[in-house]
């Protein structure tokens, strides 16, 4: 169980969206997962893009988290 999961690597929106569904069953409640690069300019398509495997991941467990911050990082606190 984790109080605290950071989300970096492959800027590929299925690997984030992966990540992030692999993560959110070992965070405790009230722990936080922060997604990086949410605003990454560098991508040459959505797929090759961080921001909509987070999107798609928020929407998924929409109800289940507090959004704490949203800008180039995305944090989330887990309910």
């Amino acid at each position: 169980r984790f109080d605290l999961a950071y989300i970096d690597g492959s800027h590929h929106a299925v690997d984030v969206y992966r990540d992030a569904v692999l993560t959110w069953p070992l965070m405790v409640a009230g722990g936080i997962v922060v997604f990086d690069d949410y605003e990454w300019p560098m991508a040459a398509s959505d797929a090759e893009a961080p921001k909509p495997g987070i999107d798609a991941f928020l929407a998924a467990h929409s109800g289940q988290y507090r959004e704490l911050h949203r800008a180039y990082q995305v944090a989330i606190q887990k309910v």
